[in-house]
């Protein structure tokens, strides 16, 4: 998790300091919301991993070869993918006023870290109180949502890709336009559909893990019915 994520911020910080546009208020902003957020993460689960001792989310999936080539494939994916649009405004020399759409992006993918970071947190002091073990996480924003952090996740790229795309495609036309279009694009989508998987148990079991875990708990069943999967309206 540590060199996973936090490679998003190295990334960040090299293909900005090495791009035409690294004075511009478009790329450091971007720069700076990619960089906050991959050292926020990291060091959350560098530190969560330090605390428990191991991953559990990972200990089944890298027990075999297949998960083990799974994880690094999408892994791989996810790193290489996700980043796209900010690496191709690194290389931007154009200098796009952020305006109020602009502005609005940013809102976006700062509401992101602040969610994702609630969802985490609120988690986290959650499942350190011993008076909940084996029990399920609902409180905070996970009273409206089954994967909050998911949800912030999202919002943080959307409002990046956001953010990127004025400066990215301008000037551009034809099939140039659309390439472009498609290389800024595909990061997101490719979130989208992998945090979708994950949650509807499309990929890997945690579906089923959550289900065999908390399904006698009382009100659990209700929380997966009424609670939105993804976003509040999700459901």
């Amino acid at each position: 998790d540590l060199l996973g994520t936090g490679a998003f911020a190295v990334t960040a910080a090299v293909s900005h300091l090495a791009g035409p546009g690294k004075m511009f208020v478009r790329q450091r902003l971007v720069a700076g919301i990619v960089g906050t957020w991959s050292v926020k993460l990291a060091s959350f689960l560098f530190f969560r991993a330090i605390k428990t001792g191991h991953d559990a989310r990972l200990d089944e999936l890298l027990s075999t070869i297949p998960g083990m080539t799974t994880f690094w494939l999408i892994s791989f994916l996810w790193g290489w993918l996700v980043i796209s649009p900010q690496t191709m405004l690194a290389g931007s020399a154009v200098n796009v006023p952020l305006g109020i759409w602009g502005k609005a992006a940013a809102a976006i993918a700062v509401t992101g870290i602040l969610i994702e970071t609630a969802a985490d947190l609120s988690k986290w002091s959650f499942k350190s109180n011993p008076a909940n073990k084996g029990l399920f996480c609902n409180v905070g924003v996970w009273k409206w949502s089954q994967h909050p952090n998911y949800a912030g996740n999202l919002m943080i790229w959307y409002g990046v890709t956001g953010l990127c795309l004025p400066a990215v495609l301008h000037g551009s036309a034809g099939m140039v336009l659309g390439r472009k279009l498609v290389s800024a694009l595909v990061g997101p989508a490719f979130l989208t559909l992998l945090f979708n998987g994950q949650a509807r148990g499309f990929i890997a079991d945690a579906v089923e893990a959550a289900e065999a875990r908390y399904g006698s708990v009382a009100g659990y069943k209700d929380y997966v019915t009424n609670t939105g999967l993804i976003f509040p309206w999700d459901k």
